[in-house]
């Protein structure tokens, strides 16, 4: 199954996309990535929300995601 990638309102969202240690049903993420600020170059925001049939996913699966960034 392959999945496809679009930029809406600055997210990159991805569909149908299976990341195994956050669910093994295919789901839609979206991502935003930002600099904090000028000052702070070094520190990036990321923004990632995670959604399943046109819903919000469960707290477990955003907190699967959180610590798949860690």
């Amino acid at each position: 199954m392959g999945y496809k990638i679009k930029s809406t309102k600055g997210f990159l969202v991805i569909s149908n996309a299976v990341i195994g240690s956050v669910s093994n049903k295919p789901l839609e993420y979206a991502f935003k990535v930002e600099r904090k600020s000028r000052k702070e170059k070094d520190i990036t925001l990321l923004s990632a929300v995670i959604n399943e049939n046109e819903e919000n996913a469960t707290a477990d699966n955003s907190e699967k995601l959180k610590k798949f960034f860690i």
